[in-house]
């Protein structure tokens, strides 16, 4: 079974949580007042996309996505690069221009590869694989720009996300 946190209109997922209702939730839940008891050791797989950068503590929602996952169980999480340089030096995103789907949702926090293993690690659990994402849709010209930075070694800055697979021992 998989639980989707933060689901928006994703339909990834048997079981699929947002705070807001959406054409895909099958549970409205705010994931930082935690996720009900009877969820612990659940799960086969907690996958979340696009949601620890607006939570307030990310260690607690990292903490619970351990706690509802079985043992051996995956945990896949992707998350907005704080080094990609559209968000380091352009972006209203990061910076207070962001408008979401209400006034509680806004970014609290932005991760590097090195924050995410420290709140991995933290929380006990086994990284199989870090890697970055380029998925923003913007203009050609940006595409390129992330393109270039990649091949000249500047890893870190050229990818929009970062995506996290590990496992609960």
């Amino acid at each position: 079974m998989i639980l989707n946190l933060g689901c928006g209109d994703d339909d990834y997922g048997d079981v699929r949580v947002d705070r807001y209702v959406s054409r895909t939730t099958t549970h409205v839940t705010d994931v930082e007042e935690g996720l009900p008891e009877e969820w612990s050791d659940k799960f086969d797989e907690v996958y979340s996309k696009c949601l620890l950068e607006h939570c307030k503590n990310p260690s607690f929602v990292i903490h619970e996505m351990k706690r509802v996952c079985k043992p051996n169980g995956k945990i896949v999480l992707i998350t907005d690069n704080a080094a990609h340089w559209r968000f380091y030096h352009l972006s209203k995103l990061h910076l207070g221009g962001y408008h979401g789907r209400g006034a509680m949702d806004r970014h609290y926090c932005v991760f590097t590869k090195e924050h995410l293993r420290n709140h991995f690690q933290d929380a006990g659990l086994a990284i199989e694989r870090m890697e970055y994402l380029s998925v923003l849709k913007d203009e050609k010209k940006l595409k390129k720009i992330d393109k270039l930075l990649a091949l000249m070694g500047f890893e870190d800055a050229a990818w929009a996300r970062i995506k996290v697979a590990a496992v609960k021992r």
